[in-house]
């Protein structure tokens, strides 16, 4: 749906060629076509104190250039017609940066996302905001903007979150692990736990049930001890991994830097160990 719309509206504005703002040919510094409209290399001073450097044609911001704003942010990339378009990178001015795909003056496809605090998303943007799937690595913990009446945070120090996004909060289906080792996998609605989940604690409980507005509400399952299974070892010169079978799947906590595979002995069956981040959590489907 998203690459229909996109597709479209490029369309659409490379027939109409969106006319470009009236330029004052006493700030502008460059190369110039016949009809004294820039074009090749140039520099243009706006009068509210922005500027502009880089490739124009036939009076469009067009191919590569840089916009320094007055309040110091800075877009590097892609022009097209007049829009930023394509590759860039936005450097923000506290200190964040974007970098990744731009379409008709606004993030829109894939990038990654460099908070000041460390945080990190990758995925994809429509419009400037995250929508579909995602990754939210959390260096420090963020509170909610109703912080002082909630006391619910957006994300805790430690978390990372991989699934779906909508309207920049997590919403649908995701995995969240936490900083203590626990592990959550179900639904999201409005950024928070809510709907089927199943949360995997660090100290071996796994609960099933309904989740509303970050709390459970129903415990649909929790297994016995007797329905968990002893703990086997695997050994590798950088990587010693402690694995717990879990109905169907392997929940461990690992140390190591690479993706390896594995033969566990009591399976007759490879396993793939990916790395979500060191000393993080891995889950590794068996099938």
């Amino acid at each position: 749906m998203f690459k229909t719309v996109r597709l479209a509206k490029q369309a659409d504005n490379l027939t109409k060629k969106i006319q470009a703002v009236a330029l004052d040919p006493r700030y502008y510094q460059g190369e110039k076509n016949e009809a004294g409209e820039p074009h090749g290399f140039g520099k243009y001073s706006y009068v509210e104190g922005d500027t502009y450097e880089g490739m124009w044609e036939n009076g469009f911001k067009h191919g590569q250039g840089t916009w320094t704003y007055v309040n110091n942010d800075r877009y590097v990339g892609s022009w097209e017609f007049g829009h930023k378009h394509g590759k860039g990178i936005w450097y923000v001015a506290n200190g964040d940066r974007y970098e990744g795909d731009f379409f008709n003056d606004a993030r829109n496809g894939f990038g990654i996302y460099y908070f000041h605090t460390g945080d990190k998303y990758s995925g994809t943007y429509v419009d400037d905001i995250k929508e579909g799937h995602g990754e939210y690595i959390a260096k420090v913990s963020t509170p909610c903007r109703d912080h002082h009446i909630s006391g619910k945070y957006r994300y805790y120090e430690g978390d990372i979150y991989v699934g779906e996004f909508h309207n920049n909060n997590r919403h649908g289906q995701g995995k969240l692990w936490s900083k203590n080792g626990d592990l959550f996998i179900g639904n999201f609605v409005d950024h928070y736990k809510s709907g089927k989940g199943v949360l995997y604690k660090d100290d071996g409980q796994i609960i099933e049930g309904l989740w509303d507005n970050d709390r459970i509400e129903m415990v649909t399952k929790v297994p016995t001890q007797s329905q968990k299974s002893k703990a086997g070892l695997i050994s590798e010169s950088n990587c010693n991994c402690k694995m717990y079978v879990l109905s169907g799947f392997l929940l461990g906590f690992l140390v190591g830097y690479m993706t390896k595979q594995y033969f566990f002995p009591n399976f007759d069956k490879n396993i793939t160990l990916e790395r979500v981040n060191p000393g993080i959590s891995y889950i590794i489907d068996i099938s």
